[in-house]
């Protein structure tokens, strides 16, 4: 079963659920991102979710970023261009560096 995170981005107000392992949606090949309407206290917000099956994956982490931020961005009317290509690049930078601290804590430690 997948280790979930919940994370709150306080720039662009999004909420994002990161699966790390198999999750209860299981959508993924080996990683993807998609959205989805929240239900119960927080019906009506739209979260974002990835999954990343193996922990390991750097590279899956880094590719479906572009993918949450063009979501993001595309929600929030915000140009996913050339014109703000600095903005994209840090807010990628920052998820790639969340996401990767989180999944990393799941690799397995050598003994020793």
């Amino acid at each position: 079963m997948a280790k979930t995170y919940h994370i709150h981005d306080e720039m662009f107000h999004a909420h994002v659920v990161f699966y790390v392992g198999k999750s209860p949606e299981d959508k993924a090949l080996a990683a993807c991102v998609y959205d989805r309407e929240c239900t119960g206290v927080n019906a009506g917000i739209k979260e974002y979710v990835i999954e990343l099956k193996d922990p390991s994956n750097f590279y899956g982490i880094v590719h479906e970023v572009v993918h949450l931020v063009q979501h993001i961005f595309t929600d929030r009317d915000i140009l996913f261009n050339e014109a703000n290509h600095e903005v994209m690049a840090y807010y990628q930078e920052w998820w790639v560096r969340k996401l990767w601290h989180l999944a990393s804590r799941n690799l397995d430690k050598p003994n020793g």
